[in-house]
């Protein structure tokens, strides 16, 4: 318990050491959710179930997509699967989820007018 402890403390030292960097990476992963949308926006109707599955078929492929490249980099240098994929994937999910609800909330528009 004391290990898990020291360790969050520095981990919640080392997110607000780097608070500036991080923000500027969620930033990169809801404008490339925003371009994928608009780029299946295309394929599928307007209404809203054009909305509900391109809003859904984009939140899937993502994380899958940086999962797979992250698995090939691994692939190339360790000439096996990489382990705990799926979990990769879930955390990226967690990620991207959490970012497009935020991007999407009234709170959003509070966090940017404080940067």
């Amino acid at each position: 318990m004391l290990k898990q402890s020291i360790a969050l403390i520095i981990a919640s030292l080392l997110v607000v050491l780097s608070m500036k960097y991080l923000h500027q990476g969620l930033e990169g992963i809801a404008i490339m959710h925003a371009y994928m949308v608009n780029g299946f926006g295309k394929l599928f109707a307007g209404g809203a179930s054009g909305y509900l599955a391109k809003n859904a078929i984009v939140l899937f492929v993502i994380p899958f997509v940086i999962a797979g490249i992250v698995s090939g980099i691994y692939w190339l240098f360790k000439k096996g699967g990489m382990p705990y994929v799926y979990h990769v994937m879930w955390a990226l999910w967690i990620v991207l989820a959490t970012v497009v609800i935020c991007e999407y909330s009234p709170m959003h528009l509070l966090f940017s007018t404080l940067s």
